[in-house]
């Protein structure tokens, strides 16, 4: 429908005349579309806006590394359409050193990367020296992660991870602190009263995870591990991220084994 005078610059184009009515695949912008097709189609239907997805487009000749958001438009309460709008991945990368604050986001998911985790970690240790409020974290992971790489390619999982966040932010953002620690790995934050409540929040967060089937018309299944760590357990920042760490994997160990032994073939 439109774009502004910075799209048609970038492309080198005279007129919005040149783009309006055309889809990406017209104008053979993109080497690999699927992705970005995905994103959109998720937008319209679902309303599920993304944040600085990874991706390429053909620019003068060259296939430039660019970061791509988009979110839906409503009207009525309906759904029309698309906003979206991209970056280099090199200009997102000076955006984020001159805005600190950005430095504490995942560009995948949106969620606390590594820095901002270890940040408002601080901060919950902190109301904990004050006033003993006890916090747990939860690590969880997709035991077949790399065997939905291996089927459905990297660009796919790419949006599993999103969908994952996009899921933990919807159930539990108003009431924990979520990042993405690394590659397939998730953490979720919060204050409790008692281990009750954390084991309560921890089955949760397992069967919302393990609730996800179907993403791009793909049907699948997702097998998470958990591990669950109180902070007033052994009151050290390190130790507790590894705690959780250790029994999210121990847990893995022990759903690989079920599942060898039930499925003697694989």
């Amino acid at each position: 429908m439109g774009v502004n005078r910075k799209f048609l610059d970038y492309y080198g184009f005279h007129s919005v005349e040149e783009v309006i009515g055309k889809t990406d695949e017209d104008m053979g912008w993109h080497v690999s579309p699927d992705a970005f097709r995905e994103d959109e189609i998720n937008v319209l239907n679902k309303g599920i806006s993304t944040h600085e997805v990874p991706g390429h487009c053909l620019v003068n000749g060259q296939n430039k590394s660019i970061v791509a958001s988009k979110t839906p438009i409503y009207k009525d309460g309906r759904i029309t359409g698309i906003l979206g709008f991209f970056r280099e991945a090199h200009d997102a990368e000076k955006l984020r050193d001159t805005h600190p604050d950005l430095q504490e986001i995942d560009h995948l998911t949106g969620l606390l990367n590594v820095r901002g985790g270890m940040n408002v970690l601080l901060e919950y240790q902190d109301e904990y020296m004050l006033h003993k409020q006890d916090f747990c974290m939860i690590s969880i992971s997709i035991d077949n992660f790399r065997e939905l790489q291996r089927l459905y390619g990297s660009a796919f999982c790419d949006q599993v991870l999103f969908f994952i966040a996009e899921l933990l932010r919807k159930r539990f953002g108003t009431e924990c602190a979520l990042l993405r620690h690394c590659g397939d790995e998730f953490r979720v934050i919060r204050q409790v009263e008692s281990r009750e409540e954390a084991e309560k929040l921890e089955k949760a967060v397992y069967r919302e995870v393990a609730g996800i089937h179907m993403i791009r018309n793909k049907r699948f299944t997702l097998y998470p591990s958990t591990g669950l760590a109180l902070y007033s357990e052994q009151p050290v920042a390190g130790q507790m991220l590894r705690t959780a760490r250790e029994r999210m994997q121990a847990n893995r160990r022990r759903h690989i084994a079920r599942f060898r032994k039930n499925h003697p073939e694989y």
